[in-house]
């Protein structure tokens, strides 16, 4: 506080008041990581500590900035929903919310709901599907990120309503990722009330499974359910790993973070894509500030180090997670990677919040499922 002080009122030349903000900033973001890395996760607190270092590689710029503000922001999130011991509030707040999507896409279809929009994204067959969020896509994302919250007493006579916002979304994605969920609850319930082995019972749940992925495959078959489609996202892949793999890519420390847009802000690069996309180069600039990777963008910005502690943070939860008592917040861990396979999630406010939610509430239940197994 006092070098803020300082840096206001002392005669000082700008040179002298930037530097000594940027070593305040950088005492007050390092003292956060470390905390968080001592306390909570240490995966957490490096990836925070990574993202300030990766802000300033190669050089900052308004993307680097404003990606490590929204890193900073997420991690202070993260430490204060650590702390909040009430698991089943913040149940109830994502089954809320989750309805509350429901009603809204259920009243835009009915165009009840007056709005405006020339966002490929947001209109389909004639009317907009977006919920609370900014498009479809996110709809569904958020749908399957909320869905593992309504197996609990009462709730679970909700979940067709959930069932329902995932079709009316009309977007594959959020359907593929609330697969583990449903696999996961379909055989607990096939063990429950079926005499019958465990092998048999994983059989007849892959079956019913297969069964719901192939009535919402016809029910969602439309050449608009997903834009832009998985031929344009296989482009942008694959110019990613053209790019990458050229001999002036630093491959370890990649080309820094939030740097992925100043990429396809290149006219060659765009090109490249549209030439294997057969799309525009209206269409590149507006879909593609983001990978629709999140895996492969995290790898681009930041190299290996970057895939590295990811990497770390899963590998520690796998080797934990057979003390959990509870699969819910594992079972949204993998709806949220899986949704960040086709999307970019963690770039969406609303889904950033809720994922910061569940990354919260996975390593309070992990820490207190440890303490209860070993008294």
């Amino acid at each position: 506080m006092l070098l803020i002080v300082l840096t206001w009122r002392l005669p000082l030349s700008a040179y002298i008041r930037f530097n000594m903000r940027l070593v305040f900033m950088w005492f007050t973001v390092l003292s956060l990581a470390f905390y968080i890395a001592a306390t909570v996760n240490v995966w957490i607190g490096s990836f925070l500590t990574l993202s300030l270092l990766f802000a300033h590689y190669p050089k900052p710029t308004p993307y680097s900035g404003e990606t490590l503000l929204m890193v900073i922001l997420g991690s202070i999130l993260y430490l204060i929903l650590y702390n909040v011991s009430n698991k089943e509030a913040i149940y109830t707040l994502l089954c809320l919310f989750a309805l509350a999507n429901v009603f809204v896409v259920s009243v835009q279809l009915l165009n009840l709901e007056f709005q405006l929009t020339r966002n490929k994204l947001l209109i389909l067959d004639g009317v907009i599907r977006q919920g609370l969020l900014d498009n479809r896509n996110s709809l569904s994302a958020a749908f399957a990120f909320c869905l593992p919250a309504f197996f609990r007493p009462r709730w679970k006579w909700l979940i067709p309503f959930v069932l329902l916002g995932l079709v009316l979304a009309k977007s594959i994605g959020g359907v593929l990722a609330s697969l583990p969920t449903l696999f996961y609850y379909t055989q607990q319930f096939v063990n429950k009330h079926w005499n019958i082995s465990i092998m048999m019972s994983s059989v007849i749940t892959q079956i019913i499974v297969c069964i719901c992925i192939v009535l919402s495959g016809a029910i969602l078959f439309t050449k608009h359910v997903d834009v832009p489609n998985y031929k344009a996202r296989w482009a942008v892949w694959n110019v990613y790993g053209e790019v990458n793999s050229d001999k002036n890519h630093n491959q370890l420390l990649g080309i820094g973070l939030g740097h992925w847009k100043a990429l396809f802000k290149r006219e060659d690069v765009r090109r490249a894509v549209c030439r294997k996309a057969d799309c525009s180069l209206p269409d590149v600039g507006v879909y593609y500030k983001q990978a629709h990777n999140e895996f492969i963008q995290l790898n681009f910005e930041t190299g290996i180090i970057g895939t590295l502690i990811v990497l770390g943070f899963l590998v520690n939860v796998l080797c934990r997670v057979r003390h959990l008592s509870d699969p819910r917040p594992v079972l949204a861990l993998l709806a949220i990677i899986i949704s960040a396979m086709v999307y970019f999630p963690f770039h969406i406010p609303t889904l950033a919040l809720v994922i910061i939610l569940w990354l919260a509430l996975l390593e309070r239940t992990l820490r207190t499922s440890r303490l209860s197994s070993s008294s």
